[in-house]
């Protein structure tokens, strides 16, 4: 998939069909944790500013910008959409995405555990029901759009599951507040 197919901010014509959004307990995670996170950072940054001549005062004082800019990243996957649009699938927000044709498409595979698509060039997709919910309507959509969907009721390959990353978030989303605590201990303790 290329973001060149999908300019920021430029509208795709025609109705969404078959949109699907993130499952409201993984938008709640991503949430908890961006707010969990910007605490314990600013109580960081407030214990960290009386003394800026401790040791690692620079990593202190850096620490907790990043470990919120990647629960902010964390936050924000987690609100894209996805959807068809026309003859494409698109993954994205409103103002930005991005999106793959039809023609660039080899095959579509749904099988009960989430959605598989395989462009020409490139690496696979997979979306996770896990994450997105029943996936039934995207599926209907894209065999609409013309896409070459085929149905699958084996389990999808470990290596096509892996590709989903909805799990792989979620641990990330944790170990960052585990190490914002760690952070925030490390400069009350030094």
């Amino acid at each position: 998939m290329s973001a060149v197919d999908a300019p920021p901010l430029v509208p795709f014509p025609g109705r969404v069909a078959g949109e699907l959004c993130q499952r409201r307990p993984s938008i709640r995670r991503a949430r908890r944790g961006l707010v969990f996170s910007s605490i314990l950072g600013l109580c960081t940054l407030a214990v960290a500013a009386h003394d800026l001549r401790r040791p690692l005062a620079e990593f202190l004082a850096i620490a907790p910008f990043a470990l919120v800019s990647l629960q902010v990243a964390a936050y924000a996957i987690r609100r894209a959409r996805l959807g068809s649009v026309g003859d494409r699938l698109r993954w994205g927000w409103a103002g930005f995405g991005v999106s793959i044709t039809r023609h660039r498409v080899r095959a579509v595979t749904a099988y009960e555990q989430g959605i598989a698509i395989t462009p020409d060039r490139g690496s696979e997709w997979f979306f996770s029901a896990r994450d997105w919910g029943d996936i039934e309507p995207l599926v209907v959509a894209l065999a609409d759009a013309g896409f070459p969907v085929g149905h699958s009721t084996a389990s999808p390959p470990a290596r096509t599951r892996l590709k989903s990353y909805g799990l792989a978030l979620d641990i990330l989303v944790m170990v960052d507040c585990i190490v914002a605590v760690a952070v925030l201990a490390a400069t009350l303790t030094l």
